[in-house]
């Protein structure tokens, strides 16, 4: 199973927060990098806090999507969907932070905040990529890593 989920984690996780792709290519990153205890940002989509924080432990989780996504996804988007999930965001706190925005317009505060940027299936919807992808280097701690995958 991917990321050690059983099979009743994985179909909860699919089934709950429309998670398709989104599995095997969080699989494939944390079997390059270990995300236990790291700060990470996702670019471009927001996963399930009870997968990040409490399924793969790790430290932090932000994620940062266009302003135009929730519109899009209207009542795909996991934070209309799952009074679970939502219950548990209010109880970690800080540790899962949500933003619409644009990659590129990030405020400053984040800079050499991140262990890791995650990132799937978004580059090719960004307008200002070559900014977008300076940016995220910038808020990447020093040996900070970039893992990527589109489709």
């Amino acid at each position: 199973m991917p990321l050690n989920l059983t099979q009743y984690q994985e179909q909860y996780f699919r089934e709950s927060f429309k998670l398709s792709y989104h599995i095997p290519y969080l699989d494939i990153c944390s079997q390059k990098i270990s995300l236990r205890g790291l700060d990470i940002l996702e670019i471009g989509g927001a996963l399930p806090a009870s997968l990040v924080i409490d399924h793969l432990c790790c430290n932090s989780w932000t994620a940062v999507e266009a302003p135009s996504y929730d519109e899009e996804l209207g009542e795909a988007n996991q934070f209309h969907r799952n009074l679970a999930e939502k219950q548990r965001l209010l109880e970690i706190g800080q540790r899962y932070r949500h933003y619409y925005c644009k990659a590129e317009d990030f405020g400053d505060e984040h800079l050499n905040q991140y262990d890791l940027i995650f990132s799937i299936a978004c580059f090719e919807h960004i307008n200002r990529l070559p900014l977008a992808i300076k940016r995220m280097l910038e808020y990447l701690k020093p040996g900070g890593k970039l893992f990527t995958r589109t489709f």
